[in-house]
């Protein structure tokens, strides 16, 4: 079995989505704090532990870190529309290989369907980006209470034992442009 340090977080935040679509725009989601302005420049965030960096989509995201010593994860969070997109970091033995996307795709769908959401159109796909070769993305739709969520996770090998989980969840049909400029703005810092 693949070890990912954050499971907690990462999934539970899955179960979360569609209650995070509530938060009010101007206020810090519960959980969360600002990250440490020293640990930022400009809009980009250097990613502890994950051998990477990020820049925030605009200057209307903050960066927000939440849960505790074992189950740290990252928020890059708009302060006008209440979006986040939310970074994970785990370890996975060797690469990102069958194992881990069956492992990623079954205790996700197992956290939205215990959260009481109906998971349907799961797609996995090679990404060319950020890194080439270590990039997967896993996309579907989670449904509950009549309303659906596009919910878009990409894992990212930063290193040799480093993976860096980015997700993004948004109304069915909505523009994921957003997201994905997020995604393009890894930089991996390893070794720099």
């Amino acid at each position: 079995m693949t070890t990912i340090r954050q499971p907690a977080s990462i999934l539970l935040w899955a179960v979360a989505l569609l209650s995070a679509m509530a938060w009010s725009a101007q206020d810090v989601p519960k959980g969360y704090a600002e990250v440490p302005k020293e640990q930022l420049k400009g809009l980009t965030f250097v990613v502890p532990d994950g051998s990477c960096s990020l820049t925030a989509p605009g200057p209307d995201w903050k960066w927000l870190v939440g849960g505790d010593e074992q189950h740290r994860n990252y928020s890059c969070f708009n302060t006008r529309t209440g979006i986040s997109h939310t970074v994970g970091i785990g370890r996975v033995k060797k690469e990102i290989n069958e194992r881990v996307r069956n492992e990623t795709q079954a205790s996700t769908r197992k956290a939205c369907e215990a959260g009481g959401f109906k998971v349907s159109n799961e797609k996995w796909e090679a990404a060319a980006a950020p890194v080439p070769g270590k990039t997967w993305r896993l996309t579907y739709d989670m449904t509950a209470g009549g309303v659906t969520m596009k919910v878009t996770i990409c894992l990212v090998q930063t290193a040799e034992h480093t993976l860096v989980t980015l997700q993004n969840a948004a109304p069915a049909g909505s523009d994921s442009k957003t997201f994905d400029r997020f995604v393009a703005s890894l930089t991996v810092t390893e070794g720099k």
